[in-house]
């Protein structure tokens, strides 16, 4: 909840920067990150995804979102 408080209040003052990526290279970046996070509440983050995944975002954007529900998934 906080978290998505802070994403929303950033959001507001930033306009999206899209640029061509790896969705896939974004996904495993928050699993690296949360990868400990995981493992201490018994837990692992898997991924399936097809490789390359190309996307036009906003690379710390989409990572923000990606985070947040692995984060919500990893608390339920």
């Amino acid at each position: 909840s906080e978290f998505t408080t802070q994403l929303l209040l950033f959001a507001k003052d930033v306009s999206p920067r899209p640029e061509p990526l790896d969705a896939v290279a974004v996904a495993t970046d928050v699993r690296d990150a949360l990868a400990l996070q995981a493992s201490s509440q018994g837990s692992a983050i898997d991924l399936d995804l097809p490789e390359p995944l190309p996307v036009n975002a906003d690379r710390l954007l989409l990572h923000l979102v990606v985070a947040n529900l692995v984060a919500n998934a990893l608390e339920a």
